[in-house]
């Protein structure tokens, strides 16, 4: 298992996505996501979407820390070569703010 951040520090002093590697058409890649506000909607009331494409959430609970929620999804292999893409993670039926990873 190979943990890496979706995101890290650029040049320019600021964070910027870092692309995420979807290795062989055979890999399993995870997107962990940390939220709020997700612990009372339950792991049947989440679905999170990458670049319109569902993605199985395997996890949705507590996160660890007080007040925070996580989430694991796997990441659909044709994900692979997208580029720029937008996650959208909805609770109950209520869309969280959309943001971008990339992929590689």
């Amino acid at each position: 298992v190979t943990t890496k951040p979706a995101f890290g520090l650029n040049a320019q002093g600021s964070y910027s996505a870092t692309p995420i590697n979807m290795g062989s058409a055979t890999d399993k890649v995870y997107l962990t996501i940390y939220a709020t506000g997700l612990l009372n909607a339950g792991i049947a009331n989440v679905t999170v979407t990458v670049n319109g494409v569902n993605a199985p959430v395997l996890y949705a609970g507590y996160g660890g820390y007080s007040g925070v929620d996580q989430i694991n999804v796997q990441l659909p292999a044709s994900l692979a070569g997208s580029g720029t893409v937008p996650v959208q993670v909805t609770a109950s039926g209520i869309a969280a703010n959309t943001v971008q990873i990339a992929i590689q």
